[in-house]
């Protein structure tokens, strides 16, 4: 692995980087990843996002006609029993 202090090395670590990315499917790497505390979820759409189970469970996503948008972060102590809606979000 190159030395990535090193900025003239910077091409050299990125083949290297892209190598070993490209050996594993995103399903691997994803998995990979969430036995980790780091950060590695993939890119994905607004679409693929909204069908997650764990925005799913949390209601993190909420829809009404054809606009769809998150719902902004808040404690259970500022909203208890509350549930997400779109008036809550702020679009209507």
């Amino acid at each position: 692995m190159p030395d990535r202090d090193d900025r003239a090395r910077c091409p050299a670590l990125r083949d290297c980087l892209a190598t070993q990315f490209a050996s594993r499917t995103e399903k691997e790497w994803t998995e990979v990843f969430e036995s980790t505390d780091a950060g590695g979820p993939p890119v994905v759409t607004i679409d693929e996002a909204a069908s997650h189970p764990h925005l799913v469970a949390r209601a993190v996503v909420v829809q009404a006609g054809r606009i769809r948008a998150n719902v902004p972060c808040t404690s259970d102590s500022e909203h208890p029993n509350s549930e997400p809606s779109v008036e809550f979000c702020g679009l209507f």
